[in-house]
């Protein structure tokens, strides 16, 4: 069996206080990380935790939806 390293993607509406965020979530080590919706030449979510990822270092290789979301799977467990 493969071991395989998944992040949970999903959307953050804007607030009064903050706008839409990109939110990915590390299964293995459990860390977050919200990256600016708008600052970004995407238009996906999912688009955009892969062009995030990809710039740590992670590439991602196969994607599946989530209740609330996508899962990005890789087989890189360096830490961001």
């Amino acid at each position: 069996m493969i071991n395989i390293r998944s992040f949970n993607v999903r959307y953050v509406a804007q607030t009064n206080t903050k706008p839409a965020r990109v939110r990915i979530y590390d299964n293995r080590y459990k860390k977050a990380v919200f990256i600016s919706y708008h600052n970004s030449s995407y238009d996906r979510v999912d688009e955009i935790a892969q062009a995030y990822l990809l710039t740590k270092g992670v590439k991602t290789t196969h994607i599946s939806e989530d209740e609330k979301g996508y899962l990005l799977l890789t087989s890189n467990f360096e830490k961001l």
